[in-house]
Formats: structure tokens, sequence, C-alpha cells
């Protein structure tokens, strides 16, 4: 902790600057006119953080400690509302006079907490190795003050696993996670919100490593607490059920992602609107899922949605547009609306070219799009030159062994069967099924398409 302690002068300094008082005012006795100024800023700091007024809450906190500066509990609200306010060089000024006070008063939960704050303002201003020292000394401090079983102490756990976690010790991270997790479980009521905190520590530190099958069961029980907690409508609820949406879906459990993409939806629709990014962003999601489980009923009308909300917000040229229009098209392909697709589709094309440029691969796949709606429609005389030149840019862009470059293959191969030449369809279908041998599993159903295709024009 010497680098800590050693910054004390320089920061104490700032402190002072920032109160307006002399590096010299160091009070051994306060007169009672003091104590009722310092007490009246401190009311006020309350009555404004009642608000959710932190700024102002910081000031009258930050004029009440410079008016009683030996005051633990002052710099304690001091530091928590500079915290608040995102202001990490206010807070380390606080945190160090914490840290003076406490030492003066020999008390160690006290010097805990102060290196609490310490860990926390120095990872804002991301002097990590700093932060990590600090917090590693708040658990010592909190084990021999509280004892390693007490709320506080798995606290301080928490703080330290986040450390370790930012500074890419995951192991160690791990274990400091697992640990306050067990001390809340055994010491907190259910209903405790740290409870429910130390849970979401879990959940999010695995998610973030896409571990899902670590991810997920924490994620499940983090969620079925918080609809205990929470407004059924609140932010918080929401996005909790949109991680957990996408651990299901990663996992490529898609039948289980959807109905809290859903649940999702609903919330970010109420608390931010339904041009929202979080709304756009699962809208996406969920018509995806549902395109790939082949519930075209229910992929529509969110394919539908975001393109409406994409050109009322954007107009109908912007990249957004164009992309949720090409969605839209591929979405009605599957489901079999081969004629609300086309026009979709064609727009995607031309508009694709002059935006994303003539050798683009966001242009080739829109130029598939178009030739998949054209086959549908036995239009092949038109889809196999759209074919034909979007893998040309594939094969340039990506290499011939590239699996999106073999399904692009096997389209053509099909157009130009159903064209009447199969000949010309059979080096495209080798080369399809050549790739997915390669790079997909054993069975896998694009590979048995395939098959099924070659096999048919060497009959």
């Amino acid at each position: 902790m010497a680098r800590i302690l050693a910054r004390v002068m320089s920061v104490t300094v700032l402190f002072l600057i920032v109160s307006g008082a002399p590096a010299s005012a160091q009070q051994l006795g306060v007169s009672p006119e003091t104590r009722e100024q310092a007490d009246h800023f401190f009311r006020r700091g309350l009555s404004h953080e009642e608000k959710g007024d932190w700024v102002t809450a910081y000031r009258d906190y930050a004029l009440a400690a410079d008016t009683l500066k030996t005051s633990f509990d002052i710099h304690l609200k001091a530091s928590e509302a500079a915290s608040r306010i995102r202001r990490p060089d206010l807070q380390m000024a606080h945190a160090l006079a914490l840290l003076q006070i406490a030492g003066n008063e020999k008390d160690d939960e006290r010097r805990a907490r102060a290196y609490s704050h310490i860990g926390i303002a120095a990872t804002g201003l991301n002097r990590l190795k700093e932060g990590l020292e600090a917090f590693e000394e708040s658990v010592q401090l909190y084990g021999k003050a509280l004892g390693e079983d007490h709320p506080e102490f798995a606290k301080a756990l928490s703080n330290l696993a986040r450390a370790y976690d930012h500074s890419n010790l995951p192991d160690a991270a791990e274990q400091a996670f697992k640990r306050a997790h067990e001390i809340s479980e055994a010491v907190l009521e259910k209903d405790d919100p740290v409870r429910l905190s130390r849970l979401g520590d879990l959940a999010f530190f695995y998610a973030k490593r896409f571990e899902n099958d670590q991810a997920i069961p924490y994620m499940e029980a983090y969620i079925a607490a918080s609809e205990e907690e929470l407004p059924k409508d609140s932010l918080a609820l929401g996005e909790r059920y949109a991680a957990l949406a996408e651990l299901y879906d990663n996992a490529s459990l898609k039948g289980k992602a959807a109905p809290y993409y859903e649940r999702a939806i609903v919330i970010f629709e109420k608390t931010e609107g339904p041009s929202a990014a979080l709304t756009q962003k699962m809208r996406s999601k969920v018509s995806t899922i549902y395109t790939d489980l082949q519930r075209f009923d229910l992929a529509v009308p969110h394919a539908e949605a975001l393109l409406a909300i994409f050109e009322e917000a954007l107009g109908p040229d912007h990249e957004n547009t164009l992309r949720a229009a090409n969605n839209l098209a591929q979405v009605y392909t599957y489901a079999g609306a081969h004629q609300k697709a086309l026009p979709l589709a064609e727009r995607a094309a031309a508009q694709g070219e002059d935006r994303f440029g003539p050798d683009s691969i966001e242009l080739a796949s829109r130029l598939v799009n178009l030739g998949q709606v054209l086959d549908a429609l036995n239009r092949q005389s038109e889809s196999v030159p759209l074919y034909e030149r979007a893998l040309k840019i594939s094969e340039a862009k990506l290499g011939r062994g590239d699996v999106s470059v073999a399904r692009i293959a096997n389209n053509l191969g099909y157009a130009l069967e159903q064209s009447g030449s199969p000949e010309k369809a059979r080096p495209h279908y080798e080369h399809a099924l050549s790739v997915f041998r390669e790079k997909l599993p054993r069975g896998h159903f694009l590979t048995e398409i395939v098959e099924r295709n070659l096999a048919a024009v060497n009959r």
C-alpha cells in the first residue's frame, strides 16, 4: 500500500483546493457553531440526495466536510456522492481523508471502508493496480474486524473480484465472486437485495466470458429473484430478460430465448420507446430466432415493425432502413410471401450497390436474397446472373473455402438446374459439397441438401 499512502498528501491537497480550505486548516477542537454549520450543509445534502440530485448533494456534503474536516461520516457521504456523479478525482480526496481519520482512530472497520472507497476511486481513474491493492487491503481489514462470514466482508470480496476481473485475472475473480455469493447465501435473508446482486455478479461474469453453461443457472436464479423484487415494467428487469435471452440464444436454446426477448421488448417499448436502440435490437434478434425456428407467423410482425420504425425515424435511404428492408424480404421469402418479398429485395439490392459499392459483401448478400425470391417465382433466368455476380464478389473477399461462399454456389447450382442446365450446375454443387463436408459437422442439413441436389443431376 506504499503507493496509495504516498498519494495521500498530493490528493489531500487536491481536496483542499476543491473545497477552498487552506492546507493548514487542521482542527483539533470544533466549536458548536462549526458543528451546527456542518450539520446544516449535511442535512441539505441528504435532502438533495433524496430527490436524486446527486450533483447538488455532493456540493453540500463537500461543504460539510470542509467545515468539519475530521468527520468520518461526512467524508463517507461526500465520497459516495462523488462516485454517483462519476468524479473519481473528488472521491479519491474524500477516501484518503477517510483513511487518515480511521488511522487516527485506529478503527480497522473504518480503515477497511476507506480502502474500499480508495479502490473504487482508483479504478475510476484507471489506476487498476492501485485499486486492486486497496481492495485487497479492504478484504483483509474487514476479515480482521468483522470476521469472514460478515456481509461487509462479502461486499469487499465482490469489489475485489471486479478488480481481479478488470485486471484480467479471471481465476482469482471467479473464486472471489463465488466466495462472496456463498457468504451472502448463508447470512442474508432471501429477499435481501445484496444477495440478489451477488447472483448477478456471477451471472454476468460468466456471460461476459461466454461460459453459457455456467452463466445460465445463475442468470435464471437472478431473474427469478428479480421478478419478486422489481416492478414488472422496470428497465432493470427488461435488461435482465434480454441478458438471459442472449445466453439461451448463444447456447442454441432458441426456443427458450424467444419468450425472454419478447418480455424485454414489452418493457423496453414502455420505458425506452418503440424506436429505441434496445427495442430495435430485441426485435431484430427475436425475428431471426423465429425465422430459424420456422415460425414465420411470429417473425414477420417483428420484421415489419423494424422496417416501419427505421423508415419513420431515419428515412427510406438510411443504411439501417435498407438492412431492415432486406431482412424483411428474407422473412417474407421463407414464409412463402414471395410477391411481398420481391419489391423489398429489389429495392435493397439496387440501393445496396449505391450505398456499399459494387464489390462489397453487403451487396453480395442482397443479390443472393433477390435471387432466392426470383427462384421462388420460377424466374431463374433472372436469378442466375445475380448468383454469379454474388459468387464472384464473395470468392474474392472470403475465398472459395468459406461456408457462405459454398451456400451461394449451391444456390447458383440450383438455379442453373431449374433453368435446364444440369451440366453447368454440377461443378457448383461439387464445390459446395466439398466445403460443407470439410467445414460443417457430419450430417449437417446443408450437406444433406447438396448431396441430394448433386445426386439429382448425376442421374
